[in-house]
């Protein structure tokens, strides 16, 4: 067991002032300022990847980067740790991403309680997923082939469309279907083949999905396994979804196959989900990398073994 580590701070905010149509540099700089916290910070834009990449790896050892965004620009500031050999590294939040699902896996629900955290948070140790999937090097809260994935895709290309509307559509275009096309193997052992018929595969590391919702709520993010949860049809899927997000009371197993693994093999002809995103196809592999992810949480966060 890692006893949680704290230490000095000054925080480097990165930042990409196109994201929330523009409003997120102002909101966050009105945060700061109205803020009693007594941070040393300095804040940077970044136009793209590119630049945030470059402004991580560029990051001073006795600096913290914060990103400001949601899973999304979390995920490619790992990335770059992994790409540099600087895992040790600690990192931050604030998020003002839609699903912030990393946010709330640590007990970061408000960007109040974000600044807070940089102020008098500790760094706690999580896993990570490595994928060979030249896509997407790194996951930190789920992969998933089948509904989710069908889901994103769909919804990607709907995006002349409101966000309602899209949603909508694409979850015409995903709900109803079972697929196939996937094989998957879990420390060497079958837990999907090609002639399985099944609606949807989620590989998780976090408790919480998207907006918080629990999927495997027991799910420890720092015990070197992640969880697999196949579910074979939507009535297998959708109640303890809806149950995760306080709609729905449901006291049935969530799953018909359910395994903690630690290594992952994937073939698939389908789109693939990770942390948010619709990647392409392809055969890829997995590995769970403990306790290598260092993040600032609340002072009192009991939720890792750290």
């Amino acid at each position: 067991m890692n006893p949680p580590t704290r230490i000095s701070r000054h925080f480097k905010f990165l930042v990409n002032p196109r994201a929330r149509n523009g409003h997120t540099l102002g909101r966050l700089k009105r945060l700061l300022d109205s803020s009693s916290a007594e941070l040393s910070y300095e804040i940077v834009e970044t136009e793209n990847p590119a630049e945030l990449r470059k402004e991580v790896s560029n990051c001073k050892d006795d600096h913290i980067p914060v990103a400001v965004g949601g899973d999304g620009t979390i995920n490619l500031v790992v990335q770059t740790l992994l790409e540099t050999n600087s895992l040790d590294k600690p990192i931050a939040i604030m998020p003002f991403g839609t699903g912030n699902a990393v946010a709330r896996s640590i007990e970061i629900h408000t960007l109040k309680k974000a600044i807070q955290v940089l102020e008098s948070g500790k760094a706690v140790h999580l896993d990570i997923m490595k994928t060979t999937h030249p896509e997407a090097p790194v996951a930190l809260i789920s992969i998933s082939v089948g509904f989710e994935s069908r889901f994103l895709f769909h919804y990607a290309r709907q995006r002349r469309y409101t966000n309602a509307i899209a949603g909508i559509m694409a979850l015409m275009r995903s709900s109803p279907f079972k697929s196939d096309q996937l094989e998957v193997r879990l420390d060497g052992r079958e837990l999907v083949t090609g002639r399985d018929r099944y609606y949807n595969l989620g590989l998780y590391n976090l408790p919480c999905f998207a907006f918080g919702w629990k999927v495997p709520p027991a799910k420890d993010p720092a015990d070197g396994f992640c969880e697999a949860i196949v579910s074979d049809s939507a009535l297998s899927y959708w109640p303890p979804l809806l149950a995760a997000a306080g709609r729905y009371k449901h006291e049935d197993p969530p799953a018909e196959r359910w395994r903690r693994w630690q290594r992952a093999e994937i073939d698939t002809t389908l789109p693939v989900q990770i942390d948010g995103e619709s990647i392409s196809s392809g055969r890829f592999e997995v590995e769970v990398l403990p306790q290598s992810l260092h993040i600032l949480a609340p002072a009192d966060f009991k939720g890792s073994h750290n």
